[in-house]
């Protein structure tokens, strides 16, 4: 599964321009007076002004062997929230390591390094190195209703969890993590999961799909 575009909503929008670009580095594909888009390696993540916009949690893909190289990197740019003490965290379920930062609009942003897909990559690692949006939260209070209705629009895998306090679905392209707010909270800082509202433009066995997830649902658009 890959996220080809997502849109999310921003209560800081130039503030959140200034981080993406100039802090981080990543292409400015467009601007408007009250939105703008970043390329995100093959994803298109474009941000909304909205008053209130509350915060998400979202990973990207970079390659399998530059976990501690992009550490590195991120650090002599933004502070790192450790988890348990450690800046590159090994979730060895995963075979992968990733580390957390938060952006302008505290939203809970990860780089995952994830082994299992063999990227690796012998240059030096910058922001074009940065592959595509892999995760989406998904904050609810019913997962394994939130998992029916998307098997209702294509036979999306489960790749991780118990349907009850979390489950990952999807691939390690692209994931939506859902999880139970009312049990479970964004590591690394246990930041509150918001039923915060965001559209996803997809691809899923070489279907294309447009969802809007909204209180706690997911809703086709086409």
């Amino acid at each position: 599964m890959n996220f080809n575009k997502i849109k999310l909503y921003s209560a800081n929008l130039a503030a959140q321009i200034s981080f993406y670009t100039q802090t981080l580095g990543f292409e400015l594909l467009e601007k408007t007076a009250n939105t703008f888009s970043l390329k995100i390696g093959k994803t298109v993540l474009q941000f909304v002004e909205k008053s209130g916009a509350t915060n998400y949690h979202y990973a990207f893909n970079i390659p399998s062997n530059k976990g501690a190289e992009a550490l590195k990197w991120l650090q002599q740019r933004v502070n790192i929230l450790d988890w348990q003490g450690m800046d590159l965290v090994d979730f060895s379920d995963w075979n992968a390591e990733a580390m957390y930062f938060y952006d302008k609009d505290m939203n809970i942003v990860e780089l995952i390094a994830r082994k299992n897909l063999n990227m690796d990559r012998k240059e030096a690692f910058g922001v074009d190195q940065v592959l595509e949006v892999s995760e989406i939260g998904v904050p609810t209070n019913a997962v394994k209703a939130v998992y029916k209705s998307l098997l209702q629009t294509f036979p999306i895998e489960r790749y991780s969890g118990d349907l009850a306090r979390f489950a990952a679905l999807g691939d390690e392209h692209g994931l939506f993590i859902v999880i139970n707010n009312k049990q479970k909270k964004w590591i690394p800082r246990d930041d509150e999961a918001h039923f915060s509202p965001f559209e996803v433009h997809l691809k899923h066995q070489n279907s294309h799909f447009e969802l809007q997830y909204k209180n706690g649902m997911f809703v086709r658009i086409n």
